[in-house]
């Protein structure tokens, strides 16, 4: 086809087309998820999670408007929307339409380093620095999370009993210490219950949130429904937003 002198691959049009589509498709699921009626204008821009990325989308934005209104853009005589530039933009189109949930991005149940009251101390904190884990859950016999056990229960069993563990220290167990195991006991770090379908937007929202508030977020256990009387479903740290 020809068209202003400049001869359009057919490969190039549809792909123009591909663009264009994607783009009113995933316009209306901004709009719908920002309740924005169909006739409403609205800077799709405003967009929460847009906004983590607004140079990009403001990019798509701006190529959409050129290829739709401007015929010597549109007709390839200025740009050519390249395979590669519309694969880039249907994969983050896509990321944004379904996003990566709390389950997809948690280390699962079964492959979690977790312990019961049972299990001597001296035991679990040696596969502790074999594994360099800086804290692990405590469960019960139905798999439900009563307490972490990290270096700060150790701090807080010996800024109370100043004696030490017990006679034998080589057989204490985690439930010598699990009054210090609490969810709740450390102030300068803590620990949240998230449920398994939470995007991956709002989880990194509450580990930014927790570097505003001063106080870290060690680590999220993943659930159900996000209570803590739930059955671990995984767990979540800031090293496996970046996986």
């Amino acid at each position: 086809m020809v068209q202003n002198g400049v001869k359009l691959r057919k490969a190039d049009m549809t792909l123009t087309q591909d663009f264009l589509d994607k783009y009113t498709e995933f316009e209306t699921f901004i709009k719908n998820r920002n309740n924005v009626g169909k006739f409403e204008k609205s800077d799709i821009l405003n967009d929460k999670v847009l906004k983590r990325n607004r140079n990009l989308w403001e990019f798509y934005r701006n190529l959409r408007n050129l290829l739709t209104h401007e015929p010597e853009v549109r007709n390839g005589n200025y740009v050519i929307l390249t395979q590669k530039l519309y694969d880039d933009f249907s994969r983050d189109v896509d990321r944004i339409m379904h996003p990566k949930t709390a389950l997809n991005i948690a280390v699962k149940e079964s492959s979690i380093y977790k312990v019961k009251q049972g299990e001597i101390i001296s035991n679990v904190i040696e596969t502790m620095l074999e594994k360099n884990y800086t804290c692990t859950p405590i469960v019960d016999n139905t798999e439900k999370l009563i307490g972490v056990f990290s270096s700060h229960s150790l701090m807080l069993y010996f800024n109370k009993y100043k004696d030490g563990i017990v006679e034998e220290p080589q057989k204490a167990t985690i439930a010598d210490l699990i009054e210090f195991c609490s969810l709740d006991e450390n102030k300068e770090i803590e620990y949240k219950f998230v449920a398994k379908t939470c995007d991956e937007y709002y989880i990194k929202d509450l580990f930014k949130k927790s570097l505003v508030d001063k106080k870290r977020l060690e680590a999220l256990f993943v659930t159900e429904n996000g209570h803590s009387s739930e059955k671990l479903l995984g767990i979540i740290t800031h090293w496996d937003l970046d996986k």
